[in-house]
């Protein structure tokens, strides 16, 4: 983003200087005022001169990095905690806060969502189910979180399909998280009609696999 910025401010300044050109044949080359006053007197001169301390902040920021860059995904060593940690227990109940290594969560509930674009309507027979997470990085680098690791199953253990394609505008995808920021979003599935009691399991980066009754 901050490369595109660079590339539309110098184009501007290229823009603005082949103007300056154009206009200043118009003027007699024997006018007392010089070519740089008239550029100060009608605000060329300012435009080019804010262009370029934009260019210059720019560079700079590029050279320091965005907040992301600044904070590290994951040394081996915080790798190596993360595998070994267990959990205080593998099942849990709906608003109940679950503590991991370097995150916590919390499962508020399921609800139907209603699709209002048809072309990304459920098959007949199906409905959309929506689950809310929130997500907390309470770790020192960079969380990342995926709706793909997790599954929603009846209490028989059938998997119903996640999916994306659809216009809720919170939809739970893969990003990380900063430290100490947190994500509230949703998780849908299509599930059969008749279906009322669900599992939202989710798999840990230790492999354990938890549930969340809801």
């Amino acid at each position: 983003m901050k490369l595109k910025r660079i590339i539309s401010i110098s184009i501007l300044i290229f823009f603005t200087i082949t103007l300056t050109g154009c206009v200043s044949v118009k003027f007699n080359k024997d006018e007392e005022k010089t070519e740089g006053e008239k550029k100060e007197e009608s605000g060329i001169g300012k435009i080019i001169n804010d262009a370029t301390e934009e260019i210059k902040k720019g560079i700079e920021e590029a050279k320091e990095g965005t907040e992301y860059d600044k904070v590290q995904i994951n040394t081996e060593n915080e790798y190596q905690k993360q595998q070994n940690f267990k959990f205080d227990k593998l099942e849990y109940e709906k608003d109940e806060e679950i503590k991991g290594y370097d995150f916590k969560m919390i499962v508020k509930g399921i609800n139907e969502y209603k699709e209002t674009y048809n072309p990304w309507a459920p098959e007949e027979g199906s409905k959309y189910m929506a689950v809310n997470i929130i997500i907390k990085n309470t770790g020192s680098s960079l969380f990342d979180y995926s709706n793909g690791n997790y599954t929603l199953t009846d209490s028989n253990g059938y998997k119903f399909k996640g999916t994306t394609a659809t216009s809720h505008e919170h939809i739970l995808g893969y990003n990380y998280l900063l430290p100490d920021k947190e994500i509230n979003a949703y998780l849908v599935f299509e599930v059969d009609q008749n279906v009322s009691d669900y599992i939202l399991k989710y798999k840990a980066k230790n492999d354990q696999t938890l549930k969340i009754k809801l």
